[in-house]
């Protein structure tokens, strides 16, 4: 984002757009100051995390044979995602 900011700066265009941008403890703070001083609206969304009681459980419960209630061809995409592999015998692209 960093980078898109510094070239619309450059071009004179900032201020022809409302920015979007989603904070995080990385980045979301720079995004703001990068956009002040300039007379441009933006958006900057904060997402909230909550510790769900027992998901963690349930999340690391799941493998190739249990995985109910995800349907196989979801769980077989997310599985060779996550993991970065192909399964032989899957049903997801």
């Amino acid at each position: 984002m960093k980078t898109v900011l510094e070239a619309a700066k450059e071009a004179a265009i900032i201020e022809d757009y409302i920015w979007i941008g989603i904070e995080s403890d990385k980045d979301g703070r720079n995004i703001a100051r990068s956009l002040q001083g300039f007379d441009t609206d933006f958006f900057l969304i904060r997402p909230e995390t909550y510790d769900v009681p027992g998901f963690h459980e349930y999340y690391l419960g799941f493998n190739l044979n249990k995985h109910d209630p995800i349907p196989d061809m979801w769980f077989e995409e997310f599985w060779q995602h996550h993991f970065r592999c192909h399964l032989p015998q899957s049903i997801a692209p």
